[in-house]
């Protein structure tokens, strides 16, 4: 696995993004930072409850493939 991870500018800047709810984007890089090189995350639902965020954080918010949505 990676130990750096590099987030683009123009992704993080989107009205989408910037939509979600704080912990809603903090689970965001969490996820991307402990993600495989896949983009697969072991552990998401123990992520979630170690960074404080809540269930609905971690799927209610996110599409297959990653990118926040809005709604």
């Amino acid at each position: 696995m990676a130990s750096r991870r590099m987030f683009h500018i123009d992704k993080i800047q989107t009205d989408a993004f910037l939509y979600l709810i704080p912990s809603a984007q903090c689970l965001f890089f969490h996820c991307m930072l402990t993600a495989d090189d896949d983009g697969f995350v072991a552990r998401p639902l123990a992520l979630a409850r170690m960074v404080g965020c809540s269930r609905e954080d971690l799927g209610a918010r996110w599409v297959p493939n990653g990118n926040p949505r809005l709604g």
